[in-house]
């Protein structure tokens, strides 16, 4: 071999030894932005990871990873009311009278992920009236979040397939310009193998059609379950107590159950 090939060889090596090494680095380094590939849990609000010692279920704080706005706020009813839910001590609200505040979560492109966000307000600001505002995902209005009281918390689950490489989860205010909040997301990767071909064709149709959770309810039960895992090391799950005394959810008509797709309306302005 001649001396240019040689030295090119050798810068060659070089270089690619020197890519590994920041690749490396990168991968190793705290607060990298990688891509969820299985489940990530946050908790809204709070300072520092946790391992929840009823579910041990790891719980990361939102900020800076995933958000940069917003305040932190504490619950100080949440631990009496819900012992259970580590997560409601802590909220997430912003204050500040711009359009949304959104969450920024890295994914793969063209793949599947189940997102909740739950809302449990306990009054941690003092106010005199129940907050309402609305949650998107990716620039279309999922949920209007709503409270019947201070002490019960909502939460919304969805079904939602990648676009690109990032899935935005935004709060934006409503027509009463209460103050949105948020007290814990969770996120989870869907294997593709867990949908048969209707579903997958609507979930990545030229619709991008989402799939919503409506109800999980504890049939007979009198109390809330907490479940750790669903799905093969997926979402944890609180199921609602089915009361006698309340009776079944209605649907608003047979022909159109709670697990068809639906379609919402889209939003403005900035992410």
């Amino acid at each position: 071999m001649d001396k240019p090939k040689r030295i090119w060889k050798a810068m060659l090596t070089l270089l690619i030894a020197v890519l590994e090494a920041l690749v490396c680095t990168l991968s190793s380094a705290p607060g990298v932005w990688a891509q969820i590939q299985g489940s990530v849990f946050v908790d809204c609000g709070s300072m520092a990871s946790y391992v929840d010692s009823l579910t041990n279920i790891s719980w990361v704080p939102d900020a800076p990873e995933y958000i940069t706005t917003g305040v932190n706020g504490y619950v100080p009813s949440a631990p009496s009311i819900y012992p259970n839910f580590s997560e409601f001590t802590t909220v997430r609200y912003f204050p500040d009278t711009r359009a949304k505040n959104c969450y920024s979560f890295p994914v793969m492109p063209n793949s599947t992920y189940l997102i909740r966000g739950t809302f449990f307000y306990g009054n941690y600001d003092n106010g005199t009236t129940l907050p309402s505002f609305q949650m998107a995902i990716d620039g279309t209005i999922v949920a209007n979040v709503t409270f019947d009281t201070s002490a019960i918390f909502v939460y919304y689950d969805f079904m939602v397939a990648s676009v690109s490489n990032v899935i935005f989860l935004c709060l934006l205010r409503d027509s009463s310009n209460s103050v949105p909040f948020i007290s814990a997301i969770s996120f989870s990767f869907l294997r593709a193998d867990f949908f048969d071909s209707d579903v997958y064709g609507v979930l990545y149709g030229t619709q991008r059609i989402y799939f919503e959770t409506k109800y999980r309810l504890n049939l007979g039960g009198d109390g809330l379950v907490r479940i750790k895992r669903l799905m093969n090391k997926g979402m944890t799950s609180s199921i609602l107590p089915f009361l006698n005394s309340g009776g079944p959810p209605t649907l608003s008509s047979p022909a159109n159950p709670s697990c068809f797709p639906k379609k919402h309306p889209k939003i403005r302005g900035r992410k």
